[in-house]
Parts: C-alpha cells; structure tokens; sequence
C-alpha cells in the first residue's frame, strides 16, 4: 500500500499543503485521531495476545503535548520479543489503516484520504524516534534487553572520559552487560548525544539570529 501510494497514486495528484483547509482539513484531523487510537489498540491487542489483563487506553500529557497512551506496565513481566511485538503493536494497527484509506481513494478519487495517509506515517515517524521515550525508544530497550535505555546512555557519558583519565573507580550498571547490548548501547549514546546537541544548535541559532533580532 504505501508503495502504490507514494510511488504512483500522490506524485500523481500533485497534493499541495496549503490547499487543505476547511472541511477536509476537518476530515483528515478526525482521521488521524482514529488512526491514533487504532494505534493505542495496537499496543492492547499485543498485550492481550500474551494473557495481559490491564489494558486500559487513556489521554495524556507529553512534553506538554496532549497524547494517547496504553497502560503497558504489565508487559514487564513479559520476555524482550513479546515486549518488542508490544512496541510495534501499534505501529502494525496504524499501518493498516494506509491500506483502508487508500482503497478509499481509489473509490472515492478524494485527496483528503491521501493528506491522511502523509500525515499518519509523519506521526509513525515521530514515535518510531529512539531518542524520545516513545515506541522507538522502548524497541531498541526491548530488543537488546537493556533497560533504564536512557540513564545507562547518560552513564556511558560519564564513566568513558573518566576511564580514559583512569580517574572512575565505581562499577557501572553496564559492566555485566553483553557484548551485544554493550555495543548497542554505545552506539545508541553516540546518535543520541548527537541529536540532541544537533537540536540545541539549531535551537539556539534560531533564537540568537531570528528570534531575538525580530
């Protein structure tokens, strides 16, 4: 579906953002929301899957953003696959709804479902981010069974410049973790600390030259 989608229906179409308003601009946030709740029981039916009994769907706040969520915590007690089939539940539920709209579209020949499915995957993309604790981030805890994801990366920070200096004397948490992991873990503080310097940078040169100049 999303090859016919984005290799041959919307270049097709020629879809222009600023042309969605009004009414279907209406129908695409309504469809999102659908979707985004498709997504949650995704999450429950995984859950469900492995004999898990909380499966309450609630909304919430992230970031200050309003969210959608699924009480996971009793996926603890699973084994790091079935958590990983948890953490994609809702992204395979999501992706389903792409097959729907697009034979939708080809019914009805209406762009609004093609915005809809942009908009979808732009916010699949956004919570497959590892480096935020969103389902990207609980995949890579779950399949490379290394937990606390964000505290361990934050550690390696710490303790590698202080080993070279031969000045750290403490044991850390990753010291017993297998080379897999290990070496998942380091390559997961690189990209994470390169992000978020990369997002501090631009931040602060908006500010600096835009923000404050105006």
């Amino acid at each position: 579906a999303h090859v016919i989608a984005y290799f041959f229906v919307i270049p097709a179409q020629h879809l222009n953002i600023n042309d969605l308003t009004g009414g279907p601009l209406l129908e695409v946030t309504w469809i999102t929301i659908l979707a985004a709740f498709l997504h949650e029981f995704g999450h429950a039916s995984a859950l469900a899957r492995h004999e898990c009994t909380n499966l309450e769907i609630g909304l919430g706040l992230y970031l200050r953003f309003p969210v959608l969520y699924t009480d996971v915590s009793e996926a603890w007690r699973l084994a790091p696959s079935q958590r990983a089939l948890v953490d994609v539940g809702g992204l395979y539920f999501q992706n389903i709804t792409v097959i729907i709209l697009l034979a939708l579209f080809l019914w009805h020949h209406s762009v609004t479902y093609l915005y809809a499915i942009i908009l979808i995957d732009l916010s699949l993309t956004f919570s497959m981010n590892p480096f935020l604790r969103m389902d990207g981030y609980w995949l890579m805890a779950d399949l490379f069974g290394i937990y606390n994801l964000r505290q361990q990366s934050i550690e390696v920070l710490k303790y590698l410049p202080l080993k070279w200096l031969n000045k750290h004397s403490l044991k850390p948490q990753f010291h017993d973790m297998q080379k897999r992991s290990f070496i998942a873990l380091l390559v997961y503080t690189a990209c994470s600390f390169s992000f978020f310097a990369y997002l501090i940078i631009v931040v602060a040169y908006q500010a600096f030259f835009y923000l404050l100049p105006a």
